[in-house]
């Protein structure tokens, strides 16, 4: 090591505790022109002054003599560490794991079921409002989604008002919207989902009127052969309302046509057709398949299959098997 680079050196020091070669040279006990002459390179320090110089500064003697500071591992390991840390998040963030079907226990407005629901895997804390599921995830919304998306892939695809849907016919579930929404520390991911094929309800609902009848009624053949009948109600209850074929088809379905006819101490109603089956709306018509007939007046009328019109929101029995009783059927 040269002299000169050692003397620089020792005056960068002294420079950089901002004190004068007189302060110094007090400090340490020496004459002020010793330290003037280590600065200028005309002589260094020996051995003793080299260990005071090391004190003083607080650096090693292998540093002065070097001329320069040795870098302290402690300060590189410890940023070296935290890029590590940060760079495992962010491959942990955009990880894909997939993702796992659970079992939950969800209880609704008509009775209790167990559903399946397709989750990112990882996902804790699980909280259930009403008919909407929430999870935490402490990976990034961008690949949960993309789990997400390959979950519904395996759903039926539905789309109503010009919304999508999708629908689980093994858990007989709808999820009708879905989120994932990055937090500070966390994505958490939201599902909504509703009971029975949402879109096909949906479409019903849009175009019938569903009438829960709480009225006691008679069932009499006789009788109802001597009345006018000019006051046929048409009821369409969805399955999922309690009857024996509830969440047993994809298109569960309900028909009561009953006629009322008032006597002197009560209003009596009578049973045209009382049946369960199923339906599809294709081509603007409703399509009605019976395939339990549970009362009727005259079983020998009624068809297996009737087709309803889709009009104005109405629906209009096209081959009107009761036209002896009322010449149109029409729901609105």
């Amino acid at each position: 090591m040269k002299k000169e680079e050692i003397s620089k050196f020792l005056k960068k020091l002294r420079l950089n505790k901002n004190i004068s070669q007189e302060r110094l040279a007090n400090d340490l006990y020496v004459d002020r022109s010793l330290i003037s002459k280590w600065e200028r390179g005309i002589c260094l320090p020996d051995i003793t002054m080299l260990k005071e110089l090391s004190n003083y500064y607080n650096l090693d003697i292998s540093e002065i003599i070097k001329g320069k500071k040795s870098i302290n591992k402690k300060y590189i390991i410890i940023p070296v560490c935290l890029v590590i840390i940060i760079l495992l998040i962010i491959v942990f963030k955009n990880i894909y794991l997939g993702y796992k079907i659970i079992n939950i226990d969800y209880n609704y407005d008509y009775g209790n079921q167990k559903i399946k629901l397709g989750v990112p895997k990882l996902s804790f804390m699980m909280k259930n409002n009403d008919r909407s599921f929430s999870f935490k995830n402490l990976r990034g919304s961008n690949v949960l989604e993309s789990e997400i998306k390959k979950y519904l892939k395996t759903l039926k695809y539905s789309v109503c008002n010009d919304t999508i849907y999708y629908y689980d016919e093994k858990s007989n579930i709808s999820i009708i919207n879905y989120s994932v929404k990055n937090k500070m520390f966390y994505s958490s991911v939201d599902y909504q989902i509703s009971i029975g094929d949402y879109c096909h309800t949906s479409k019903l609902e849009e175009y019938s009127k569903y009438i829960m009848l709480g009225h006691e009624y008679t069932n009499s053949k006789k009788t109802l052969k001597n009345i006018d009948l000019n006051d046929i109600k048409i009821s369409l209850l969805d399955g999922g309302y309690g009857t024996s074929l509830a969440r047993n088809s994809e298109y569960d379905f309900l028909i009561r046509l009953i006629v009322m006819k008032p006597s002197k101490d009560r209003k009596v109603w009578y049973v045209i057709e009382d049946s369960e089956g199923t339906y599809e709306i294709k081509d603007n018509k409703l399509i009605y398949y019976r395939i339990n007939m549970k009362d009727c007046i005259d079983e020998s009328i009624i068809p297996k299959v009737s087709t309803f019109t889709i009009k104005d929101k109405k629906l209009i029995l096209d081959e009107n098997y009761l036209s002896k009783y009322n010449k149109n059927i029409i729901l609105e």
